[in-house]
């Protein structure tokens, strides 16, 4: 498999986990990325797999779901399985 495809599959899945995780907590979009403090359009890409997450956004929107980043890691890995 190619790495620009692995990036897409990794990218999709945690898309996935991330609006799993806000759906379970119960918050919009909205409230997600203001709570959070990214922007917009950032949390939108990230929510739809089109851009790939950097650390410091992942731990900002876990700080704001209340997840540990190795929990959420976990659980992407779970998804993968």
């Amino acid at each position: 498999m190619g790495t620009s495809r692995r990036q897409s599959g990794w990218s999709r899945t945690v898309a996935a986990q991330v609006r799993a995780e806000r759906a379970a907590s119960g918050l919009t979009q909205i409230e997600l990325y203001t709570k959070a403090g990214i922007p917009r359009s950032t949390y939108l890409r990230i929510e739809r797999g089109t851009h790939l997450a950097d650390t410091t956004e992942l731990a900002k929107i876990m700080d704001a779901l209340c997840i540990s980043m190795s929990e959420f890691f976990r659980r992407v890995e779970n998804r993968m399985a």
